[in-house]
């Protein structure tokens, strides 16, 4: 049986990560009339960075979510390993994390998010699927990556100062 102290910790997790996911379905759904401009990638770091590996379990939730809203399509395979990739990754640099290297974090991701989501078309595909299919599939979405990547940067540098101040608050309590 659990303590109260426990159970008290306990909620204030389960309350963190449902407001975490909460956030990156909403943060989502803002962004999504700009094609590959998106602020998911800029909150997973964030929260990464302030709230550890707590993170990861509302990463998961919000591609379960996602799934559910969009449908469990091959698109929906790569989300289950790129935003746990981005949350890892964040979670590494935790310590040592300043606004240059978040945004370098963030433009990188931005700009692989095609290469790492080409993943999937290697095994899973239209009609053929393999390494030559999946090439070609991170080949044509180039361009895209390319917004995606000076998307997230711009997004980084924006926010960032603001946003720590309040995770930072947040943290504290």
């Amino acid at each position: 049986m659990m303590k109260n102290t426990e159970r008290t910790g306990f909620t204030k997790n389960v309350a963190l990560v449902g407001m975490m996911t909460a956030l990156l379905t909403t943060g989502k759904a803002v962004l999504s009339f700009i094609p590959n401009v998106e602020i998911v990638s800029f909150m997973i770091i964030m929260f990464s960075v302030y709230f550890g590996r707590k993170t990861l379990l509302a990463v998961f939730a919000f591609v379960l979510i996602e799934g559910l809203l969009y449908g469990f399509t091959v698109w929906w395979i790569g989300y289950i390993y790129i935003w746990p990739i981005l949350c890892v990754l964040s979670c590494i640099l935790r310590k040592r994390a300043t606004k240059f290297s978040l945004t370098v974090l963030s433009t990188l991701f931005g700009l692989l998010f095609g290469l790492l989501f080409s993943f999937t078309y290697i095994f899973i595909g239209n009609s053929n699927p393999g390494f030559g299919y999946a090439l070609s599939w991170w080949a044509v979405g180039i361009p895209y990556d390319l917004i995606h990547g000076l998307g997230n940067m711009a997004v980084m540098l924006c926010l960032y100062t603001p946003v720590s101040k309040v995770l930072g608050l947040a943290t504290r309590k």
